[in-house]
């Protein structure tokens, strides 16, 4: 394309912004049943006091209003003392400044971002890795549109900070050689990925407005990612809105199969049901036994939305295993006795 031509369009573009309609960007991505500013500034008081400085990180970002909402939460929340820096990329281009300072936070909003080469253009845009330094990073209907997903929330997870780093996300479908590997929900497949990352793990069914599924992982160890895959082709898919691309993988010796003899999902993970009294919902996830600390580390931010509305209330949460029910503090108590964990610090709450 002519440059005149190119910089036309990119202006053009960036007047309309990002444009992928209904899910584009929010000030608060709506899984997992989590307020995430609230999980950060969890995470951000846990940290040890010598940590001053902080990365978050939004993958696929609309326009780029995640970002600005934990900005403005994190500088009326936090003193001068610490350093964050919310880094939100997209596909589209972007002609606003990338890098704004605003008191305590340092605010990237990077365009024409290339996330399939994640770390590398991490690296090129703000000139140094990022490998081991992300604190949270997020991405809410963005991986269904990439062609090699797993690779993507691979890199995502070895920039993760060792042993606290977190990583939410949803679904998207996962196409291995010999299996279908058609444009539809599969949730099995993808706790089966997760069951073979081996990080502790919340995984949320959500098919709200499509939506392939809710999950968290936290990064456990300095160890990196070698999973027993390879890639055998990039193969044409037909959805809704046209016709896509999707890598396609081969399994390798080592890599366990869910629901199977290998792996029971009714044995080897943990069924939490989630209630609301007042609304008389019911909801349920399923986390591995690493899983639990990490339930029992975000339980302090988790608030039921009931989509377009969030509500703080109180909620039961029941840990129930084959025979023993798992309490936050580690006791395992018999089935029958009912454990109730309170949110502690939910504004407007009387727990």
């Amino acid at each position: 394309m002519p440059s005149f031509l190119n910089h036309k369009f990119n202006a053009n573009a960036t007047a309309i912004g990002s444009h992928w309609g209904l899910h584009n960007g929010h000030a608060n991505y709506d899984f997992n049943r989590t307020q995430q500013s609230d999980v950060i500034a969890h995470m951000i008081s846990k940290a040890l006091p010598t940590q001053k400085t902080f990365y978050l990180l939004d993958i696929g970002a609309g326009n780029f209003q995640w970002g600005r909402a934990m900005a403005a939460y994190l500088n009326e929340h936090f003193d001068n003392d610490i350093t964050v820096n919310i880094i939100s990329v997209r596909a589209e281009t972007h002609d606003g400044p990338e890098k704004v300072v605003k008191e305590n936070c340092v605010i990237y909003e990077l365009g024409d971002f290339e996330a399939e080469q994640l770390a590398s253009e991490l690296t090129k845009r703000l000139g140094h890795s990022l490998e081991g330094k992300i604190d949270f990073a997020i991405s809410s209907w963005c991986l269904l549109h990439i062609t090699n997903p797993v690779d993507l929330v691979v890199q995502t997870y070895h920039a993760l900070k060792p042993h606290t780093g977190l990583f939410m996300f949803d679904g998207f479908n996962i196409s291995y050689q010999g299996i279908d590997g058609s444009y539809s929900p599969n949730p099995l497949r993808m706790t089966e990925l997760l069951h073979n990352i081996n990080a502790p793990f919340i995984f949320m069914p959500d098919d709200h407005e499509g939506r392939m599924n809710a999950m968290v992982i936290q990064k456990d160890s300095e160890s990196k990612l070698n999973l027993p895959l390879v890639y055998s082709e990039i193969k044409s898919i037909e959805h809704g809105d046209g016709t896509g691309r999707i890598a396609t993988l081969r399994l390798l010796s080592g890599w366990k199969r869910v629901n199977t003899r290998q792996v029971s999902l009714r044995k080897q993970y943990t069924r939490v049901h989630l209630e609301v009294d007042d609304l008389g919902v019911t909801e349920f996830l399923y986390l591995n036994e690493k899983g639990k600390q990490l339930l029992a580390d975000l339980a302090p931010a988790f608030t039921y939305q009931a989509r377009n509305m969030q509500l703080n209330l109180v909620r039961r949460f029941f840990f129930s295993c084959e025979t023993s029910v798992f309490d936050v503090h580690g006791e395992q108590v018999p089935v029958s006795k009912e454990l109730i964990l309170h949110p502690t610090h939910q504004k407007g709450l009387d727990v």
